[in-house]
C-alpha cells in the first residue's frame, strides 16, 4: 500500500469555483476507485487559490481480482429457433468481451436467462491510474473554463504543473503540454522555485515552510482568530460574515489580516453603503461596536506578508475612501427626491421586452399583492401599509447609490422610505420584498413583504414564461428556478393557504395588455414548473427531518391534485410523521390501502366499475360491510369540516389516524366477502365503497407511491 499525492498547479483560481471542485473531486476519486476495484484508506482533498490537491491514504498495489456472474436477456430472446445467439444475444456476449461459447443458461427469477462468468486477473495500481486520473482531472466541472495553447485542452485557468506521486515514484501522467513530476512550489513570493518532495509527509512539511496553507478551513480559522483579535485592539467587535469568510480564504494561500480605518465622517452615510462597499467590492470585514453600529474601522486580507502594515493599511483606507466619497454623493443626491417620485421614473426602465416596464411591472405587483391580502384576509393596518410599500417596491431601482451598487436595491428603498416618515412595516416590506435572495437566505419578516415578494415572483414567472423563455437544461438566464424555490419557500414558511392556479390566473390577466396568450395552457405550464420545483424542495425538508424515504412521501403527497402549497407540506409531514412514529404499523396500514386503490382501479379501467352510477346500499348486509359502511360514513363527515383551526399538518395527523382505524375493517371485509362477485349490482356497491375510502385516503397521500 502507499499513498496518492496528486497537485494541480494553477494561475490563481477564482475563489468561488474551489470549494464546489473539491467535493467534487472528494465524491468522484472514491467512485472511480471503488469501481476499478482499488481499495484505499480515506480521500481528502485541498485547495489554494494556486493548487488542487487530492490526497488517497493506503492505496491497495494492485485491483482485487475480478470474480463475478452475469446475466442477459432471456434465453428465448437470446436464442434463435436454431440455438443461434440473436442480436440481443450477441450484444450482450460482446459487451463483456467474451464469445458465444463463454454463454450458458440458468435459472432466474425472470426465468430461463443467458449468463456469463467474469473473471479479471488486478492490475497494478500504478498501470491503471494514470488513465483514471487524467480523465478526473479532465472531467472537473468549472462554472466557466479556457483554453491556453494549441493542445486545446481546457480547465478553469492555465495548468502550469502537475504532481502525482503514488508512494515516492512518480505516476506517468500527463494533461495537455504538462507532464506530471515530483516537484512543487511554495508562495508566489515567499518561495524560490520548484522543489522534489518525496512523498505527501515531506510535501505538505515543504508547503507549511514556504508559506502555503493547504487547508483551506484551516486558513478560515486563522483569519477569523486574527481579525477578531485586531478588532478588539480598537475596543470592537468582528462583523460575522460566514460568506465573505469563505470568499477570502480561497483568495489566499497564507492570510495575513491586517486593521485599517477610515475617517469618522463617512458614518453619517447610511452604513449598509459603507458595508455593501467593504464587503463586495473591497472584500474587507467590518468592525461594530457592542450594539452592532459600524466604527470607523476595517480588516483586510492580505495574500503576502507586509514588510509594513501601515502604509498597507494606509493604501487600502485610500481606495475605500474614493469610494466611500462615491457612495455619500450619491446618496446626498437621491435625497433630493422622493422616493414616490422615484417610483414615477421606473416608466423609463424596461422590465422586459414585450412586457413593459419596471412601472408597468410595479402596477402587476400591487394588483396581486392585493389579490393575495384578500385571500389571506390581511387586516386593515397591514393592507394599508401593503397597498404603499408595494408601489414603491421597485423606486430605488432608478437611484444613484443602487445604480452604483446594485446589491443593495430594496435597503436603499427601505432607507429613501425612512425618510419621508413612512412606517416601519412600509420600510421592512420594501426591503425584504427581494428576501430570500438565495437558498440559504432568509425569508421575509412580515406578512406585507412577504405578500409583496410572493406577487413580484408570481408576475416574474408567469410574464418571462408567457414569452416562452424557458429553462433548458442546465441554463437558467432568468433566474426562474430561483424564483420559484424563493416563492416556495416564503408560502411554506407562513403556511399560507393559497390556490396557485387562481393567483396564475390573476397574474395572467395582468399581462393582458402586453401579450396575447392561451391562459389556461400557462397557468398548467407555470404550475407545473412550480410542483416541479416544490418536490425537490420537499424532499430535502423531509429528509432534514430524517425522513427514511422522503422521496416516497413527497411523491405520495404530491399525487394527491393541488395547487395548495402549505396543503401538501402539511400532508407530506403528517404522513412522514406517521411512519416515523411507527413504521410496522405504517406499512400494514399502506399495504392495506394499497390494495383498495389497486382494487377500484383495476375495475375502472376493466370498465367493471362506474363511479358515477348510482348504487342501492341495501345490498350491503353483510355484518362486514354495514360495519365499515358505517364507519366510512363517520371519517367523511370528518373529511367534509373544511374549516382548519391551529397547526395544519396536526389536522392531517388527525385524520390520517382516522384512517387507520377502518383498517381493521377493510381487512375483515375483504376476508368476510368477495369483493368481484358475479352478482352485477352488489359488485358495484361494494366497490363504491371501497371507492369512497380511497378517495378519501388519496386527499391526503396516495399509497401507492409508498412501497412496501
Amino acid at each position: 500500500m502507499a499513498d496518492l499525492l496528486l497537485e494541480i498547479g494553477c494561475e490563481e483560481i477564482p475563489s468561488g469555483e474551489i470549494d464546489q471542485a473539491l467535493v467534487w473531486l472528494r465524491v468522484n476519486a472514491e467512485q472511480i476507485l471503488n469501481s476499478n476495484r482499488l481499495k484505499f484508506e480515506e480521500i481528502k482533498t485541498f485547495g489554494t487559490p494556486r493548487r488542487l490537491v487530492l490526497i488517497i491514504t493506503d492505496v491497495a498495489a494492485k485491483q482485487t481480482n475480478l470474480s463475478e456472474e452475469v446475466t442477459g436477456p432471456k434465453v428465448e430472446v437470446a436464442y434463435d429457433s436454431s440455438g443461434n445467439l440473436t442480436k440481443a444475444g450477441l450484444g450482450f456476449v460482446n459487451s463483456k468481451g467474451k464469445s458465444a461459447k463463454d454463454a450458458y443458461q440458468k435459472d432466474s427469477a425472470k426465468g430461463k436467462v443467458i449468463a456469463l462468468k467474469i473473471a479479471e486477473k488486478g492490475q497494478a495500481a500504478n498501470k491503471i491510474l494514470p488513465s483514471l486520473l487524467s480523465k478526473l482531472i479532465k472531467d472537473i466541472p468549472f462554472s466557466k473554463t479556457m483554453q491556453w495553447d494549441e493542445t486545446e485542452v481546457t480547465f478553469i485557468r492555465p495548468v502550469r504543473w502537475i504532481l502525482c506521486l503514488l508512494g515516492s515514484k512518480v505516476l506517468p501522467l500527463t494533461f495537455g503540454k504538462v507532464v506530471a513530476f515530483n516537484k512543487t512550489c511554495g508562495h508566489r513570493f515567499l518561495s524560490t522555485g520548484f522543489k522534489v518532495v518525496k512523498d505527501v509527509q515531506s510535501y505538505v512539511l515543504f508547503l507549511e515552510k514556504n508559506f502555503v496553507m493547504l487547508d483551506g478551513e484551516k486558513r478560515k480559522n486563522t483569519i477569523l482568530t486574527e481579525a477578531t483579535k485586531l478588532a478588539q485592539s480598537v475596543s470592537g467587535n468582528l462583523k460575522f460574515d460566514e460568506d465573505l469568510l469563505n470568499i477570502v480564504k480561497n483568495l489566499v494561500e497564507f492570510p495575513w489580516p491586517i486593521l485599517g480605518d477610515f475617517e469618522k465622517s463617512f458614518l453619517d452615510t447610511p452604513a449598509e453603503i459603507l458595508i455593501c462597499e467593504m464587503r463586495e467590492h473591497q472584500k474587507y470585514f467590518t468592525v461594530v461596536d457592542k450594539n452592532g453600529n459600524l466604527l470607523p474601522a476595517f480588516i483586510v486580507v492580505a495574500g503576502t506578508k507586509p514588510e509594513n502594515k501601515v502604509k498597507l493599511a494606509e493604501g487600502n483606507a485610500r481606495v475605500l475612501k474614493a469610494r466611500f466619497a462615491d457612495g455619500a454623493f450619491y446618496f446626498a443626491e437621491d435625497k433630493k427626491t422622493s422616493l414616490g417620485n422615484m417610483a414615477l421614473l421606473l416608466d423609463k426602465v424596461v422590465f422586459q421586452k414585450g412586457l413593459g416596464t419596471v412601472l408597468d411591472k410595479t402596477r402587476r405587483i400591487v394588483s396581486l399583492s392585493e389579490a393575495i391580502a384578500v385571500d389571506l384576509a390581511l387586516p386593515k393596518t397591514e393592507l394599508t401599509a401593503l397597498k404603499i410599500a408595494s408601489q414603491l417596491c421597485k423606486a430605488d431601482l432608478v437611484s444613484g447609490v443602487v445604480a452604483q451598487f446594485p446589491e443593495l436595491q430594496g435597503v436603499m428603498g427601505s432607507i429613501y422610505a425612512s425618510l419621508s416618515d413612512n412606517s416601519a412595516e412600509i420600510c421592512s416590506g420594501i426591503k425584504e420584498h427581494y428576501w430570500p435572495k438565495n437558498a440559504s437566505d432568509e425569508v421575509p419578516s412580515s406578512a406585507v413583504g412577504a405578500i409583496i415578494s410572493i406577487a413580484d415572483r408570481l408576475d416574474t414567472l408567469v410574464a418571462v414564461m408567457s414569452l416562452g423563455k424557458l429553462t433548458k437544461q442546465g441554463a437558467d438566464p432568468y433566474a426562474l428556478r430561483r424564483t420559484a424555490i424563493g416563492l416556495i419557500k416564503i408560502i411554506t414558511h407562513f403556511s399560507y393557504r393559497l390556490s396557485l392556479r387562481s393567483l396564475i390566473n390573476s397574474s395572467a390577466l395582468t399581462l393582458a395588455n402586453f401579450i396575447k396568450l392561451n391562459a389556461k395552457e400557462l397557468e398548467d405550464e407555470v404550475l407545473n414548473f412550480i410542483l416541479t420545483r416544490a418536490r425537490g424542495f420537499l424532499i430535502e425538508e423531509l429528509t432534514s427531518k430524517s425522513a427514511k424515504n422522503p422521496t416516497l412521501v413527497a411523491d405520495a403527497a404530491l399525487a394527491a391534485p393541488t395547487d395548495d402549497l402549505a396543503d401538501l407540506w402539511a400532508r407530506a409531514f403528517a404522513l412522514n410523521n406517521l411512519a416515523l412514529q411507527d413504521e410496522e404499523t405504517f406499512k400494514k396500514l399502506a399495504a392495506t390501502f394499497k390494495r383498495v386503490g389497486n382494487i377500484v382501479q383495476q375495475a375502472s379501467a376493466k370498465n367493471q366499475f362506474n363511479v358515477a352510477a348510482e348504487i342501492d346500499k341495501t345490498l350491503l348486509v353483510e355484518p362486514c360491510e354495514l360495519k365499515l359502511a358505517k364507519a366510512v360514513t363517520l371519517v367523511q363527515k370528518q373529511f367534509e369540516q373544511k374549516k382548519v383551526n391551529g397547526d395544519l399538518t396536526k389536522h392531517y395527523m388527525g385524520l390520517l389516524k382516522t384512517i387507520a382505524e377502518l383498517k381493521p375493517l377493510v381487512d375483515e371485509f375483504f376476508d368476510g366477502v368477495m369483493v368481484m362477485c358475479d352478482d352485477l349490482k352488489l359488485r358495484s356497491a361494494r366497490l363504491h365503497l371501497l371507492s369512497d375510502i380511497e378517495q378519501m385516503v388519496n386527499s391526503v397521500a396516495n399509497f401507492a407511491k409508498i412501497e412496501i
